[in-house]
């Protein structure tokens, strides 16, 4: 005798193996479908939450299911060869979902084979199994096996097509599950043959594994720049001018649509738009040139109370990167606030009534390293009989470096020039006066001031401080002129 057993074809339940005697369950299992196929462990449909409205009574009129006699929604339940008549009914738990009822099941035939595959038996081969769907139950009675014109003379299993389910807005909440148990009765009796086990064939979950919001690498302002802070070291090297933000990522999580056969594979099949909103203190720097995403450009005039958003119409969002560029001409600024995007899709694409949630992330920060100090009324050349100006520029880190003197017009602010000193050993000083500012800027191309002082902006990769000195050339006495400056980093005293 064979034990009762219910299957899934490709997903969808099936049972095999019945079993005459009462009080064996029947188990739940699953196969890959069509003709010669053999059971394997059961996994449940896993159908996305997004198919389903929020309104319930939407929710409640979505159908799941259906299918043909090829497709992975053909459900078949095992017998044994030693039923004269019997009845098939299978149950459905009322609390989430139920059968529908306004298409009639198709039912079909098979026969196990000594190897234990299925194969399958025309329906003219035979008699009764007449089927009558309800809400909670599907009844397919009166099945004769002792009119089929084969040999050996039995059905093995009866497949049931076209199966659909309704009233199952629980299954907008992942995990989730439609729920299916049964019995096989002598014919018209309520004598049972054998229960089945209750178990799950279809379960809910999201159709994302994730929509994220992933931070790039914080990066570096070089304040050895030249202009200073004019753009970002990458790996060590001052040529970048680009600093990648942070990125959107998507993946799918094998969810199928409410055909149960249809798998989302992809962001558009989700989304028919996506709106990806930045917020970041860069979109208020003057260096910025454009930020980009999705191989689109926005610019200033886009900007709005330093956001900007994109549109995604059609996107993977596979991993899809946030860019800053600067014009390589302007200090970058270093970023202030909590800089992030959010992200926030819009329902659309075939059989999805539900949006993904939005995801929000923090964005990367970018920052200006070592020293910066900025120190005015220094006094050119041109007055070297009275006044000179000397710049004491100390290194306290534990590497030899240069630094960058970019020198201004005091009154203006206009770019006068740049030059780099000498290299300054770890833990040493190295001092700089008005003759050798504009020595310095003379080699350079640059044109010294005759009758303005200068604002100076001392730089360097590498912690320390700069002491501003004027001495007066008639008195013979040194005063401290640190106090004249602008604004300084946390690395100076």
């Amino acid at each position: 005798m064979h034990k009762q057993s219910l299957y899934l074809v490709g997903g969808a339940l099936l049972a095999s193996t019945a079993l005459t005697t009462i009080g064996h369950a029947a188990t739940i299992r699953s196969s890959n479908g069509g003709v010669g196929f053999a059971p394997a462990t059961l996994t449940p449909f896993p159908v996305a939450t997004q198919v389903f409205s929020a309104t319930t009574t939407t929710a409640n009129g979505i159908t799941l299911g259906g299918g043909t006699s090829t497709s992975a929604n053909v459900l078949l339940v095992d017998l044994a060869p030693t039923f004269a008549s019997f009845d098939l009914k299978l149950d459905i738990s009322s609390s989430t979902a139920a059968f529908s009822t306004t298409t009639q099941p198709t039912v079909l035939f098979y026969s196990q084979t000594t190897g234990g595959t299925l194969e399958a038996i025309p329906n003219a081969s035979v008699g009764g199994c007449t089927v009558q769907p309800a809400a909670d139950r599907i009844s397919i009675l009166a099945c004769n096996p002792t009119t089929i014109n084969l040999f050996p003379t039995r059905i093995d299993a009866i497949g049931i097509v076209g199966i659909n389910y309704t009233s199952a807005s629980a299954l907008r909440t992942p995990s989730t599950s439609i729920t299916l148990s049964g019995s096989t009765f002598a014919a018209g009796t309520p004598s049972t043959f054998e229960a089945v086990t209750a178990a799950a064939v279809i379960t809910s979950k999201s159709a994302a594994t994730d929509l994220t919001v992933d931070g790039g690498t914080n990066a570096t302002i070089d304040n050895n720049a030249t202009p200073v802070f004019a753009q970002l070291v990458s790996s060590g090297v001052t040529t970048s001018v680009v600093a990648t933000l942070g990125s959107v990522h998507f993946s799918t999580a094998g969810a199928v649509s409410t055909d149960l056969s249809n798998t989302f594979a992809s962001y558009p099949s989700l989304a028919t738009t996506t709106e990806v909103k930045i917020t970041h203190s860069v979109l208020s720097d003057a260096a910025l040139t454009k930020i980009s995403f999705s191989n689109t450009n926005k610019t200033s005039t886009d900007f709005v109370s330093g956001t900007v958003s994109f549109t995604v119409t059609s996107a993977s969002l596979s991993t899809t990167a946030i860019t800053a560029t600067f014009n390589a001409t302007t200090a970058i600024s270093e970023t202030t606030g909590s800089p992030s995007a959010t992200v926030t899709p819009t329902a659309g694409g075939a059989g999805v009534a539900a949006a993904l949630p939005a995801a929000t992330g923090s964005l990367a920060r970018l920052s200006r390293g070592g020293l910066s100090v900025e120190l005015n009324t220094i006094l050119p050349s041109a007055m070297k009989a009275s006044y000179i100006s000397f710049l004491r520029i100390a290194n306290q880190s534990s590497v030899a470096s240069t630094a960058i003197v970019t020198v201004r017009n005091d009154s203006t602010n206009a770019l006068v020039g740049s030059f780099a000193t000498a290299s300054i050993a770890a833990g040493g000083v190295a001092q700089v006066n008005s003759v050798d500012i504009d020595t310095a800027l003379t080699a350079a191309g640059a044109t010294p001031l005759t009758n303005a002082s200068y604002k100076v902006t001392v730089s360097g990769s590498f912690n320390g401080y700069v002491q501003s000195l004027l001495y007066n050339v008639t008195s013979q006495v040194f005063a401290d002129a640190s106090g004249f400056r602008n604004g300084t980093l946390t690395t100076d005293p």
